[in-house]
């Protein structure tokens, strides 16, 4: 398995753990982050910024999981499909959906993530498949 994609496996073991700092150290400090695709969604650049939106993300839910899928080498793309479970804050209705992420890789350090909605627009958009 390439190098880019134990990178981004590793990121995902730091965002379960809550560890959000050593996650940031795994990309590159201009990572450019896009979840624009969620209703509350950003662009962002740096990894600072890119971790304080995840965090404040999670801390939108009393109860979240993100179970990991796949991860699909795309050569200088890894796609992950994830699936999101949880519940927002104050006793919200339980949510779950199936999202992929694009994480964009040089040199085996992510530099950029795009948040799909749909895996399969994800997959195409990078030329792969899951």
């Amino acid at each position: 398995m390439a190098v880019g994609v134990d990178t981004v496996r590793r990121m995902y073991e730091l965002f379960s753990a809550g560890d959000y700092d050593a996650a940031a150290e795994l990309v590159d400090p201009e990572v450019e982050w896009d979840t624009s695709a969620a209703p509350a969604g950003v662009r962002v650049t740096g990894a600072e910024a890119a971790m304080g939106d995840y965090r404040g993300m999670r801390e939108a839910w009393d109860e979240y999981e993100l179970v990991t899928e796949d991860f699909v080498d795309a050569g200088d793309h890894v796609v992950v499909i994830v699936r999101n479970r949880g519940r927002g804050v104050g006793g919200g209705v339980p949510i779950e959906a199936r999202r992929a992420h694009v994480w964009g890789v040089r040199d085996g350090v992510p530099v950029s993530f795009r948040l799909y909605l749909d895996p399969d627009e994800a997959l195409a958009a990078v030329g792969a498949s899951g």
